[in-house]
Order: structure tokens, then C-alpha cells, then sequence
């Protein structure tokens, strides 16, 4: 088991992203020194289609985790995963060779070939012809947590 990234979990637990096997635990106090909890499940999915290369914690708690072949995942303690950040969501490409959070939550990706900034901290993400958006913005509006964008 090649364990690529250990980042700080509950109490005194150690998260563990390992290369093929996704998420384990490591809890020196505990009888079962490593463990894979279910939560985890979907996580692990992900991950071990698309080979662990690094990760961090976010300042707001949550776990990033770059990947060779699937750009980023990013989820909390709980397994729940809140958002993937590859290609067609505007990174410039899917290979992730190390990440930086930095202290106000936004997260550094060093690349293949360059170096992506995602803030993670924003209410909106890149919106463009690659994942939707048609024409030229004209106007927009941030109403009730939903972005909306008028195009000629």
C-alpha cells in the first residue's frame, strides 16, 4: 500500500490517501491501528480510477486530493464529497503533482505543466462554453445562492 498523502483527521487520527486504495485511517490509540471507514466509499471510488499524487486541508476543514488522472476531489471528514475540479471545470489539465491551501481557503495546484489557482472561497466557480455557457455575458445576478447570466 503506497500511502502518498497523511493529513491531520479527528483527534488524534491520521487521514491516509494511498496510491490504488483510497482512504484509510490510522488511529494509534484505537486496537485496529488502520482502518477504512464506509463513508469513505464513494471517495475511494473516485480515487482508485485515478491514481493519488497529493494532497491538503483546506482552511475551512476539508480534504483536497490531486489525482494523475482525474484532476481534484475535494470532501469533508464525514466522506461526503463536495466538489471535483478537473479539465472541463477549468483547470488546465487533469494531472495534479502537489496542492497548497493557503490561508484564505483558496487552493494551489501544481500541474503537469503550470500551476492552477481555484478559490475555493468564492460562491461561483468558472462558467464557460466548455461547461455550458453560450454567448458573450451581458449581465450578471447572484440571487438566492443561484447565479444567473444573460448572454446576447
Amino acid at each position: 500500500m503506497a500511502i502518498i498523502a497523511t493529513l491531520p483527521y479527528r483527534h488524534n487520527e491520521i487521514l491516509l490517501a494511498t496510491r490504488n486504495n483510497g482512504i484509510f485511517i490510522y488511529a494509534p490509540d484505537k486496537p485496529e491501528i488502520f482502518y477504512k471507514p464506509d463513508v469513505f466509499m464513494e471517495v475511494d471510488k473516485f480515487l482508485s480510477k485515478n491514481l493519488v499524487y497529493s494532497g491538503a486541508v483546506l482552511s475551512n476543514g476539508e480534504y483536497a486530493i490531486g489525482t494523475i488522472l482525474g484532476g481534484i476531489i475535494v470532501f469533508d471528514a464525514a466522506g461526503k464529497i463536495k466538489d471535483f475540479y478537473d479539465k472541463s471545470a477549468g483547470l488546465q489539465e487533469n494531472s495534479v503533482i502537489t496542492l497548497y491551501s493557503d490561508k484564505n481557503n483558496q487552493l494551489w495546484a501544481g500541474l503537469d505543466n503550470g500551476i492552477s489557482l481555484i478559490q475555493t472561497n468564492l460562491p461561483f466557480r468558472l462558467h464557460a462554453e466548455q461547461n455550458g455557457l453560450k454567448g458573450a455575458p451581458m449581465c450578471l445576478k447572484y440571487f438566492k445562492n443561484n447565479l444567473y447570466v444573460g448572454t446576447n
